[in-house]
């Protein structure tokens, strides 16, 4: 019988695997042909760390000793204490609570095998679970610099983009994505 992929929360021993996949699929790590498929900005790890020990919402997929890819989110009362320009934006966006997904990753040579779909699955599940009234989640994508495989990817899960916006120090802009969960 074949071993399945096991979603746990992530600790403290999966943050070297998390840093190290992150910064695979870093912007400034791939090459032009390469960033038509999804990138993201990776943080440190002691900010992994970090996150580890305060979000609520930071799962890792797994098999074996493999590291599939990882999840990490948390709710809107916590935007401050993790900061950055857009999540505060987005703090703004929504009256009701929602949860904020800062990162979603897969390992590229495990890519197209419905693994990110079962991160946010979980996720959607665990926070209607954990957290009543929690309908709602936002992201946000890289418009300028483009990232169409996540809009792509993001789009094919229901999520809908609800405006645009440019970072106040020129070094880009980003789509504010939401998703409802199903209750």
């Amino acid at each position: 019988m074949r071993n399945k992929p096991k979603i746990d929360k992530a600790t403290n021993e999966f943050i070297p695997a998390i840093a190290a996949l992150a910064e695979k699929l870093s912007l400034s790590n791939l090459s032009n042909e390469q960033r038509q498929g999804a990138f993201l900005l990776p943080y440190t790890e002691a900010e992994y760390l970090d996150f580890a020990m305060r979000a609520e919402h930071f799962y890792v997929l797994w098999l074996g000793e493999q590291l599939l890819g990882f999840i990490l989110a948390h709710g809107s009362e916590t935007i401050d204490a993790f900061g950055g320009e857009v999540y505060l934006h987005m703090k703004n966006l929504l009256k009701e609570p929602f949860i904020v997904v800062r990162q979603i990753c897969i390992a590229p040579e495990f890519l197209h095998r419905g693994y990110g779909r079962r991160l946010y699955e979980f996720l959607f599940e665990r926070a209607e679970k954990d957290i009543p009234g929690y309908r709602k989640m936002l992201s946000f994508i890289w418009k300028h610099p483009p990232n169409l495989a996540s809009e792509k990817f993001h789009r094919k899960l229901g999520w809908t983009e609800l405006e645009t916006y440019s970072l106040k120090n020129g070094a880009g802009a980003v789509g504010i994505w939401v998703a409802t969960t199903k209750r």
